[in-house]
């Protein structure tokens, strides 16, 4: 038996495989990568209020998801945005002031 032919043809389409989907896979994180970086360096910080945690039926509709909705003001404007991130768990925070970049959350002062 050659030594060429260890494994045999699985062995060659397992190589080529990750021979193909390696180099596909990291430029789509090095895109992903660059379009953060551009997002950070152009975006700002803003302080926001949460105003509502909104309550809605997860994708399988066996439990309950909870979203934040918080609302802030850029170049004058008001703006009400709802978080694309949710949680399942019940939100153990009230309505108040969310600091820096969503690192802090404020008691309201109201």
């Amino acid at each position: 038996m050659a030594s060429g032919a260890k494994g045999g043809p699985w062995r060659i389409l397992f190589g080529l495989t990750f021979f193909v989907f390696g180099p596909c896979l990291l430029i789509v994180a090095l895109v992903s990568a660059y379009r953060t970086h551009v997002f950070l360096r152009t975006s700002e910080t803003a302080q926001a209020t949460i105003v509502e945690m909104k309550e809605f039926h997860n994708m399988n509709k066996t439990s309950w998801s909870y979203a934040p909705v918080f609302t802030f003001t850029a170049d004058g404007r008001p703006y009400t945005v709802a978080s694309s991130l949710a949680s399942v768990r019940r939100p153990t925070i009230r309505k108040g002031i969310l600091g820096r970049r969503g690192s802090t959350l404020l008691p309201s002062s109201g």
